[in-house]
């Protein structure tokens, strides 16, 4: 049942990056042994190569599995962010289409990955990465100003304002993807909810993520107002799972501060800190597949935020 990537994608960590003589591949699992060497709190943290250029999951899949010995105690070994930019079908983006079934299969048959969705919401928002080349590329396509600045390390920091367009047939299916792999990875435990802040949207927008999350009500509606052609390669509409409460406090607190490390966090056991979001919602009398418009007005504003022990607001 395992993906096998193309040989495409093995040759890109196989090749040694130039001038330095080592392999993309000998680093990930170099970095991966003296991370469990030095029994640090949490896994190594990747962005995968090729990231954002169609095609790229099977080297996403070839980047899990190099790594996929190392792991002896079932505990992940690599977590892999923003995955929803490194699972992209197709050789170009006329073809573009979802990787997300087959990552989501791989992860559910192997205990040593963890990942991020940095899921992408139709808003304006602004892109910030350290990739240079990729942010010239947006700023061709969108015509919005670019900046690239020189940092302290061997790279760059780019920013380009963005717009996410329901009715473009890329952005929509990114952000079929974010969802498809939230919803196709089994365990909730393992899938963190991201928008891989402010590139795929605000951390602001996490209240409709989580509507889509809850309700198979809300996707569909979402669903209608997106590109055609998008919309008819959706795994979408074949998905019924909706998250529970419970998983999604498990996906946006439980789940990052176990993977972390975090002793203290993420739960309300003896010993934990006592920071805590209290939401005005009674799962008792609403029902979030249908209700998911007052789950999402709920989650805009916390009722009590409280740091500390202390009532902050």
């Amino acid at each position: 049942s395992t993906p096998k990537p193309s040989s495409a994608a093995s040759d890109v960590y196989k090749r040694q990056v130039p001038n330095f003589g080592v392999t993309p591949r000998e680093i990930i699992r170099t970095l991966c042994m003296v991370n469990q060497a030095l029994h640090l709190p949490h896994t190594i943290h990747v962005h995968t190569n090729r990231l954002g250029q169609p095609g790229n999951y099977a080297t996403t899949i070839e980047t899990m599995k190099c790594v996929e010995d190392l792991s002896s105690d079932d505990s992940p070994s690599i977590h892999i962010t923003h995955c929803q930019f490194s699972a992209f079908k197709g050789s170009g983006w006329h073809n573009m289409s979802s990787g997300a079934e087959e990552i989501a299969k791989y992860v559910n048959h192997h205990t040593h990955v963890t990942l991020d969705i940095g899921q992408i919401v139709f808003t304006d928002t602004t892109t910030m990465t350290a990739d240079g080349p990729w942010q010239y590329t947006l700023y061709e396509l969108s015509g919005n100003k670019w900046i690239n600045h020189d940092v302290e390390t061997e790279t760059g920091s780019g920013i380009v304002p963005f717009r996410y367009r329901r009715k473009s047939y890329v952005h929509a299916v990114m952000w079929s993807i974010g969802l498809e792999l939230a919803l196709l990875v089994d365990d909730p435990w393992r899938v963190f909810l991201t928008t891989d802040h402010p590139n795929g949207a605000p951390f602001t927008t996490y209240p409709r993520i989580i509507a889509w999350l809850m309700s198979q009500k809300a996707r569909k509606r979402a669903l209608e107002r997106i590109n055609k052609r998008a919309k008819a390669k959706s795994l979408l509409p074949s998905i019924d799972r909706e998250y529970t409460l419970q998983e999604i406090t498990i996906i946006t607190r439980a789940g990052q501060a176990k993977a972390l490390g975090l002793q203290f966090k993420g739960h309300l056991g003896v010993g934990a800190d006592a920071d805590i979001s209290i939401y005005d919602i009674n799962p008792k009398r609403l029902d979030p597949s249908r209700d998911y418009k007052k789950f999402r007005k709920a989650f805009r504003k916390a009722a009590y935020t409280i740091k500390g022990g202390q009532i902050v607001v």
